[in-house]
């Protein structure tokens, strides 16, 4: 089954095994881990898995994860919303249904709905040069930017170098972790590199393509892309548990989560919440937001299967794609990524970053959307990223058998 939470490459592993006690929370005023959920599920009160999903979080919380909280919507039973763990283990506070989780890399669902949007109001044509909106400034640092569509920037087939992957991005981020990175920075580590291949020959994901969306977005907009995706999706949606940079508490919010790793892959945990939250809120686009599991199920069903977008838009968001090594194994759409599973095939998207780990995946023939967040980050490997990559296929196996 293909891994839903993201993994890191070596070079990153190893930049991050360097990490000391920067790690820990010191002098770090983490927001109040109390839940404060604006809104919440209808939960189904008898659910018939109750027993079971509860069984499974439990299980992985003795194995050594921190918190971990999960939300299921199916059409027979509703909503199923539990958590077990601890949201922040130096208080002792419990993980609860409520509590806000960073949702990585899921954010590029986001960002890909509102291009979408604006492609639906004819304000973006998604076949056009990305030199069509992009400024000057921007695309002269893009290696063949006038061959490169904004559709290629939103399933990856752009060639466009991952600015995460890059040595010289990481070694800066491990002489200052803490360091507020820019856009601009960001683009800064791929600027005049070469292409991994001509544009739309091929996949290979990168965030700085949708690093590269959000300034598309603030430009075709004449306003921030953050604004437009308050404006167009958290307020028509009523996310209320949703936060990015037009949202006054972010990024600190109440009830958002600690964060964890196990630097050593030995099973220890430190405390990461200072650096997660100071790299997270750095990000634009390619991550950023922080929700909660029902506020990410709500979105989720909305663009798959609700009305916030167009029927053409969702099929344009449902055209995947493969590499050219494995033309049979599909893997990104506009924004979604394509999961084969042994209980059928699903999508949505998976993150991970330093300190959390979530995915979302709807499955079409059953109609049911599952997400999952762990406070902690499985990029290092070892033991307790095992477990949760277990927890991550017990599950689907659980919800769909």
């Amino acid at each position: 089954m293909k891994r839903l939470f993201y993994t890191a490459t070596r070079l990153l592993v190893v930049a991050l095994l360097a990490l000391t006690t920067i790690s820990c929370k010191e002098d770090y005023t983490l927001p109040s881990t109390q839940t404060a959920c604006q809104s919440a599920p209808p939960v189904y009160p008898n659910h018939p898995k109750a027993v079971l999903y509860q069984q499974v979080l439990n299980k992985y919380i003795a194995q050594g994860l921190p918190g971990v909280a999960m939300l299921v919507r199916s059409p027979e039973n509703g909503y199923w919303l539990g958590a077990a763990g601890k949201a922040d283990i130096a208080s002792k506070t419990t993980m609860e249904g409520c509590h806000l989780q960073y949702i990585q890399s899921i954010s590029k669902m986001y960002v890909a709905t509102a291009v979408l949007l604006l492609a639906e109001q004819n304000v973006v044509a998604l076949d056009n040069s990305i030199n069509h909106y992009l400024p000057a400034t921007i695309t002269a640092k893009i290696t063949q930017s006038h061959q490169i569509t904004v559709r290629q920037l939103l399933n990856h087939s752009s060639g466009i170098p991952d600015y995460a992957s890059d040595a010289t991005y990481i070694t800066d981020f491990l002489n200052n972790p803490l360091y507020p990175f820019t856009s601009d920075k960001y683009l800064g580590y791929v600027a005049g590199k070469r292409l991994k291949f001509a544009p739309g020959t091929d996949y290979s994901y990168s965030n700085t393509n949708y690093l590269l969306l959000t300034i598309l977005i603030d430009q075709v907009t004449g306003a921030s892309h953050a604004k437009y995706i308050t404006d167009h999706i958290f307020k028509p949606l009523n996310l209320h548990d949703t936060y990015y940079l037009n949202e006054p508490a972010y990024p600190q919010p109440t009830g958002l989560v600690s964060s964890y790793y196990d630097r050593r892959g030995n099973g220890y945990l430190e405390d990461i919440s200072k650096i997660q939250n100071q790299q997270v809120a750095s990000m634009h686009g390619d991550d950023g937001i922080i929700a909660s599991p029902y506020d990410v199920v709500s979105f989720t069903d909305a663009i798959l299967k609700g009305n916030l977008l167009t029927v053409a838009s969702k099929q344009q968001m449902r055209q995947f794609i493969a590499t050219q090594k494995e033309p049979e194994k599909l893997q990104y759409g506009l924004g979604l990524h394509y999961f084969e599973t042994d209980y059928g095939n699903a999508y949505g998207h998976g993150g991970s970053g330093l300190g959390s780990s979530c995915f979302v995946a709807y499955f079409p023939d059953e109609d049911i959307t599952i997400f999952v967040a762990v406070n902690m980050g499985v990029i290092m490997g070892g033991p307790l990223a095992k477990a949760a990559e277990q927890l991550q296929n017990e599950v689907i196996e659980t919800v769909l058998k």
